[in-house]
């Protein structure tokens, strides 16, 4: 019982370094509840040898921070995101490898490799048919048909 408010703090940084793997900026919160209860186990040494009333300070103090801090400190440790669009890749053509639908995906070959494709147009593209990606949607494309008089990326 003399290490646990050791272990509390130790536990809390941990949970606050997982921040850097788990999106969100939840986990932190936690981290400081944990920190938060092994430092009052410190000072108060007859709190180190009650279980439950650590469990339920910790739980207690994460979501008291969590409710009071979150909204300061998420500008401060919130990145930007990302503009997961790749402009590059709009405007381009590919060829169809699976047949795409409208009521389902299918799969165009791409710099190299082959990616899943919807298309917005009425009728099915075949295999073969060379298309237009009008957008990327993470990694699923958006394409229509395109003119013959383009070359295939």
């Amino acid at each position: 019982m003399r290490y646990l408010p050791l272990l509390w703090i130790l536990g809390g940084i941990l949970l606050s370094l997982l921040e850097f793997w788990i999106p969100g900026f939840v986990v932190f919160f936690f981290g400081t509840g944990a920190v938060f209860t092994g430092v009052l186990c410190l000072i108060f040494p007859g709190l180190a040898n009650d279980i439950l009333f650590q469990v339920v300070l910790w739980v207690a103090s994460s979501f008291l921070s969590f409710a009071l801090l979150r909204r300061f400190l998420t500008p401060l440790f919130g990145g930007e995101l990302l503009d997961r669009q790749t402009p590059e890749s709009v405007g381009r053509t590919a060829l169809v490898t699976e047949e795409i639908s409208p009521e389902r995906p299918g799969r165009i070959r791409f710099q190299g490799t082959t990616w899943e494709a919807v298309t917005y147009d009425e009728e099915p593209i075949p295999p073969g048919t060379r298309v237009l990606i009008l957008e990327q949607e993470g990694l699923r494309f958006a394409v229509t048909r395109q003119d013959d008089d383009v070359e295939e990326d």
